[in-house]
């Protein structure tokens, strides 16, 4: 596949935004999470939201790994 195929439509690309945040950013998250959201309505993503860690024995960083293993099979 190649760029110019893609910008001319020739080609959709399946593609998904992952996004994690824990309560100790719950104050801004939430906007982030919501421009997120609104973004990959408009441009026809997948979007998925995480709002907890998904390891509680390593920091909330990791958790972002584990979150796109649970997705990167199922797009581009």
């Amino acid at each position: 596949m190649h760029l110019a195929d893609l910008e001319f439509g020739k080609n959709q690309m399946n593609i998904a935004v992952i996004t994690l945040g824990t309560k100790n950013i719950q104050n801004y998250s939430k906007y982030v999470f919501d421009i997120n959201k609104s973004y990959c309505e408009k441009n026809e993503y997948a979007y998925f939201q995480y709002n907890n860690t998904l390891d509680a024995t390593r920091p909330a960083a990791w958790s972002k790994i584990l979150a796109v293993k649970k997705h990167i099979n199922d797009f581009d």
